[in-house]
């Protein structure tokens, strides 16, 4: 039984069950073709669905669960090491400031501009 219902970003998984079930999809008589570019070459209808089962929405959703968990750790590993890397910046832009290197303080400012705009966005 499959743990979710293949679509079409299953073509481009590094996991070979996944991207093996997207490709067995395929209506269009070349499924290599599919499998090789990633994309579906039918503009994605192989991988509509009309209208699911309860037991195929049940998996799809706790397929998505685990899909949101798994995004959520990552997030915050990116949050944590983003937070991390403007806390170490500012500890070398103070270093520099004590030993008068002014140049050293522009680019660290600099930086520290560029990462704090980008987090912004």
């Amino acid at each position: 039984m499959l743990k979710h219902i293949s679509c079409e970003p299953d073509l481009k998984s590094v996991i070979p069950e996944t991207w093996a079930n997207a490709v067995t999809r395929c209506q269009g008589g070349a499924p290599h073709n599919c499998g090789a570019d990633g994309l579906c070459e039918r503009g994605g209808t192989c991988f509509e669905v009309k209208e699911l089962t309860l037991v195929q929405a049940l998996l799809e959703i706790e397929h998505l669960k685990k899909e949101l968990d798994v995004t959520r750790v990552r997030n915050k590993q990116i949050e944590v090491g983003h937070l991390n890397l403007i806390a170490r910046l500012e500890h070398t832009k103070e270093l520099a400031l004590k030993d008068g290197k002014s140049e050293r303080v522009f680019m660290i400012r600099q930086c520290l501009t560029i990462i704090r705009g980008s987090a912004d966005e």
